[in-house]
This record gives structure tokens, C-alpha cells and sequence, in this order.
């Protein structure tokens, strides 16, 4: 004898249902993966904007208070951040800014640095702000530490007269061997002859 058991309340899913559900997960994966994928790009943005913030508070601070400032970058520890001259043991010194934050490079690495359009070394830089002098032209080109050398870029840049520092986005990273960045300036030729350099 031959009986079918059937287990009432329980179906199958119709193909419309099928369609529906793989839509469902399709817009979601749209919608997920590249915020995903997006995420070290978004964090690396994020340091470059406080590298901005650290550099307008010592902007800030170099227009109303008259002590010496320096901006230092340590490549091993992978910081960038804000030093005065304190007295430590009768000894003055510098010593790191209780009052900016420094800024850790999780997710992002600096690329390169310049000061009045003269390069710092990739490892390790100091930028000091005196206060007899006009602060000099600071830009810090932050990108995505993936490992490779061309890839998306933030420029950060702290004019000399400016209060503030500013971000762009500079899309792909430069090439510092570029030959026509390693051009000399003849100051003679520019009638500059007698400028300091």
C-alpha cells in the first residue's frame, strides 16, 4: 500500500519569490561592497584632513602665541605631530604639544613633503615654524598605504599667510624622480641674482 504523506502549511517557493530574494541580495551587495572595499581610501582621507587640522591649530597658534613651533614626522612610529621648545631638567628642548593631537598614519602613509618647494626625506622630517621668520609653504601628499606608488593622493597644504590648512584631492600620487622636478632654478637668469636661497 502506497501512501503519500503531505505536511500541511508547508510549500515550496515560486519563482517570483526566487527573483524577488535575489534582487533583495543583489541591491544589497551594490550597496555594501563598495563602501566594503572603500573603507581604507575613506580612512586615509580622514588622516589627511587631520594632518590639515594639526597644521591650521599650529597656524593658529604660530599667529597669536610668540614661542618657536615645529611640525616633526617619524616614519617608524608612522605619527606626525607638533612640538615646542619646553624646559625639561634645565635643559630647553623639544618636546611634543600637550595641546594638538598628534595624528597616527593607520591606513595611510605620507608620500611626500615639501617646504617652500624643497623635498623632505620620505623617513623622517621636522619643519620648523620660528617666529622671527614668515612660516614657510608646507605640503604633505598623503595616500593610501596599499603598497603601491601610484594610487589615489590627498594634498595637504599650509600657505604662508594662511590660518587655516586645506585638503584636495589630487587623485594619483607624483613621481618626486620626475626630471622636470629635479630642474635647477638659475636666479640670475630671473634677474633674482642677489635673492637669498
Amino acid at each position: 500500500m502506497n501512501v503519500e504523506r503531505t505536511i500541511p502549511g508547508r510549500r515550496a517557493f515560486t519563482l517570483i519569490e526566487l527573483i524577488v530574494v535575489i534582487i533583495l541580495m543583489a541591491v544589497t551587495a551594490g550597496i555594501v561592497l563598495p563602501r566594503a572595499f572603500n573603507g581604507g581610501s575613506k580612512r586615509a582621507e580622514q588622516t589627511a584632513k587631520s594632518i590639515a587640522s594639526l597644521l591650521t591649530a599650529v597656524a593658529q597658534r604660530d599667529a597669536t602665541a610668540f614661542e618657536p613651533m615645529m611640525v616633526a614626522y617619524d616614519g617608524e612610529d608612522g605619527t606626525v605631530e607638533a612640538q615646542v621648545i619646553r624646559e625639561v631638567k634645565g635643559e630647553r628642548r623639544w618636546s611634543t604639544d600637550l595641546f594638538i593631537d598628534a595624528v597616527a598614519l593607520d591606513s595611510a602613509v605620507i608620500r611626500s613633503a615639501e617646504v617652500d618647494g624643497y623635498p623632505l626625506d620620505d623617513k623622517r622630517w621636522s619643519i620648523e615654524i620660528p617666529v622671527s621668520t614668515p612660516r614657510p609653504l608646507i605640503e604633505i601628499v598623503v595616500a593610501l598605504d596599499d603598497g603601491e606608488r601610484d594610487g589615489r593622493a590627498w594634498r595637504v597644504v599650509l600657505e604662508p599667510g594662511a590660518s587655516a590648512a586645506r585638503v584636495t584631492d589630487s587623485g594619483v600620487v607624483e613621481n618626486r624622480d620626475d626630471p622636470e622636478r629635479q630642474k635647477s632654478v638659475d636666479l640670475d637668469a630671473l634677474g633674482m641674482g642677489e635673492s637669498p636661497w
